[in-house]
């Protein structure tokens, strides 16, 4: 089905081409044509000297223009316009100059409807996908980005490219743990706000799709230990592990975001249970209050009773950090400040 579909694609673009050449050449064929039509319409046929002197009176009728031809080359070149005018390429072009005005909804929708008019174009795939990053970063509309990116999973999925793209948009519709190069955030102790113990986090993409994130943990104002990580994503997960290069990785996050949600991993040698608790919380802190933050758990086999709860904000990231050895949570550590790149 997969080859049927990819070569039904083939051959419709091929006769959309080809139609669109024919219409073209058949348009340009019409404006030479007319051109010469409109001259004959609007100047009269030359006259020999001797009629004009002998011929007081000339027949007026070659001086009345041919309304139909006109008529006919009016017609023909506004059919023309419009054919050359809104094609795809004239489509993505305008979509491109909203974006550039930060017209973030016409630009998406313009996008949106060139994929459903043009759905075999070679770049429909990607003006979907960039529809859909407009929809989540620019316009904060997860539920309509994560639609859209499960359109071209369902639509273009054959092709690898678009498939992850598309796998990762989901992962990060909304993203509660951005990977931006540049951007940074503060981590405190929530007992003095950062005066006893901070950490500063900071990303880099260091090759295309790999982001180093590092910590700077210091205490009364010295550096105490540093610390570094390493995030990619594959298919549906985004996976950390201890240095680029490295055979020993676990599952940070995985799609979907559901309360509900469970996995296990190996980090640092000890097996952890990470379970997504609830998906709704409000999370305040001294860099502010958060609506919607996913609360994920972490279970380890060799210290039963106690759990740690992370904080995570949509298009900020890591919040809060609790731990619980019962039914009260207690505060460890908080963000006090952050900056993401937009």
């Amino acid at each position: 089905m997969r080859g049927q579909r990819s070569g039904d694609r083939d051959e419709g673009s091929r006769e959309l081409v080809a139609r669109g050449s024919w219409l073209v050449t058949r348009g340009s064929w019409l404006v030479a044509r007319d051109s010469w039509l409109v001259a004959r319409c609007s100047f009269p046929p030359a006259t020999s000297h001797k009629s004009s002197v002998t011929n007081k009176s000339p027949d007026t009728r070659h001086h009345t223009p041919d309304t139909s031809h006109c008529l006919l080359f009016t017609i023909y070149y506004l059919l023309f316009t419009l054919l050359v005018g809104c094609g795809p390429d004239h489509q993505l072009k305008r979509a491109e100059k909203l974006i550039e005005k930060e017209q973030h909804l016409d630009a998406a929708v313009s996008l949106e409807r060139f994929y459903n008019k043009y759905p075999t174009h070679k770049l429909a795939p990607r003006a979907i996908l960039k529809s859909a990053g407009i929809y989540n970063y620019k316009m904060r509309l997860p539920s309509k980005a994560a639609s859209l990116y499960k359109t071209v999973l369902a639509s273009y999925g054959d092709f690898a490219d678009y498939a992850a793209e598309a796998m990762r948009g989901l992962l990060k519709s909304p993203d509660y743990f951005p990977l931006v190069h540049g951007a940074s955030w503060l981590e405190g102790d929530s007992a003095s706000g950062g005066t006893n113990m901070r950490a500063e986090w900071k990303v880099l993409e260091v090759s295309t799709g790999v982001f180093e994130l590092s910590k700077k943990f210091m205490a009364a104002g010295k550096i105490v230990t540093k610390k570094k990580s390493f995030f990619k994503h594959e298919k549906f997960a985004l996976i950390e592990s201890p240095a680029i290069k490295s055979s020993i990785a676990w599952i940070f996050l995985e799609y979907p975001l559901n309360p509900g949600k469970k996995w296990s991993s190996v980090r640092a040698g000890k097996n952890v249970i990470f379970s997504i608790d609830s998906a709704t919380n409000r999370v305040e802190t001294r860099a502010g209050v958060f609506d919607d933050c996913l609360k994920i758990s972490e279970r380890y086999h060799d210290m039963p009773g106690v759990v740690k709860y992370n904080y995570y904000a949509p298009y900020v990231g890591w919040v809060l950090t609790t731990i619980s050895t019962g039914k009260v949570e207690h505060r460890n550590s908080e963000l006090i400040s952050y900056k993401i790149p937009l």
